[in-house]
């Protein structure tokens, strides 16, 4: 398997990003220390004074939000590697993985995103401690006495935006129909539970990620490549207003959850799509090598 995104690029990349973050917050902070001057001395300049604080506030805004992205690039967890080493050793050279893929026009990021004859699969790698389980798009963290406890963010729900964007992206690129599909990936941690209907994984057994004896259950893994087929067969939602669409199934589908050991599994699990020729892969590779970190 062909890797682009090497670890020394993306802390290459990552250093870049925490400079240019420093910067534009440090710009904001300025700005927005010239507006409380202006404000205290009352100047009558309306237009000096609404520039420094629109801009110290958007400058700061974007530093913030380079410094994040900075941050959780640098932080790519021994897990979430050790995952990646895991495909690059089971996958042959028809396949392609890119990490830490920028996503325009709406600014999401992909942890990964696999290139191959099923097509592309987006990937969330989530390095997590402890056990978990899911309803739909609630993720629960059992404790040590099995209660659950409520996460505050959904792995499920934020891989929508990557997802959709990366199919935007690829319609671009390539011919009408190269599938798209996703998935959630427990680099570290284990799956005790899944429910909520046809749109997730059916309940299992707890499946410890590495180099675990334990077989991967196959019906869990037909069960995500059906799912993942499914994504991947599904036309764009219709607009909606956007106070609607969080509440709307069809714009934030649930994604298949796995475990790091089954993650092979699951990429072989895929049938061969028609449009996703060893050309078209390539090109499509090419295609987004720059948008890499």
């Amino acid at each position: 398997m062909r890797v682009f995104g090497t670890a020394r690029d993306i802390r290459r990349r990552a250093r870049r990003r925490l400079a240019r973050g420093g910067i534009l917050l440090s710009l904001g902070v300025l700005l927005l220390l010239t507006w409380l001057l202006l404000h205290y001395f009352s100047t009558d300049s309306f237009l000096a004074f609404f520039l420094a604080g629109f801009g110290g506030i958007l400058s700061c805004a974007w530093g913030i939000g380079s410094l994040r992205r900075g941050l959780a690039m640098t932080a790519t967890p021994t897990a979430a590697r050790e995952v990646i080493r895991t495909l690059a050793g089971a996958l042959d050279d028809s396949y392609v993985l890119l990490r830490q893929v920028s996503l325009p026009p709406s600014g999401a990021f992909a942890d990964a995103i696999l290139l191959g004859p099923h097509g592309a699969l987006v990937l969330s790698l989530q390095a997590l401690q402890g056990t978990y389980l899911h309803r739909k798009h609630r993720w629960y963290r059992l404790t040590g006495d099995g209660t659950p406890r409520l996460l505050d963010r959904s792995p499920t729900w934020d891989l929508t935006r990557p997802w959709k964007s990366a199919r935007r992206l690829v319609r671009e690129y390539a011919v009408a129909g190269f599938p798209v599909s996703a998935a959630v990936v427990l680099a570290s941690g284990s799956l005790a539970e899944s429910e909520g209907g046809p749109t997730t994984l059916p309940e299992g057994p707890s499946v410890e990620n590495g180099a675990s004896s334990q077989a991967v259950p196959a019906d869990r893994v037909t069960a995500a490549a059906e799912r993942a087929l499914e994504l991947a067969q599904a036309r764009p939602a219709p607009q909606r207003s956007r106070f609607l669409r969080r509440s709307v199934e069809a714009d934030h589908p649930v994604f298949p959850v796995i475990t790091g050991s089954e993650v092979v599994a699951l990429v072989q699990a895929l049938p061969a799509a028609e449009r996703a020729t060893p050309e078209l892969v390539t090109e499509l590779a090419d295609a987004l090598r720059p948008r890499v970190g």
